[in-house]
């Protein structure tokens, strides 16, 4: 994966989901829970 930098969520809950798919996949990627932000 060349293109993304990361991926902002809005709960830890589903930063955990992300996180363990990404990881499964091999790939290494930021991924960050902001509640604060608004999307």
């Amino acid at each position: 994966m060349e293109a993304l930098i990361g991926i902002i969520c809005y709960t830890d809950s589903i930063r955990s989901n992300i996180v363990r798919q990404v990881s499964k996949r091999g790939i290494e990627l930021n991924v960050l829970a902001m509640s604060g932000w608004y999307f």
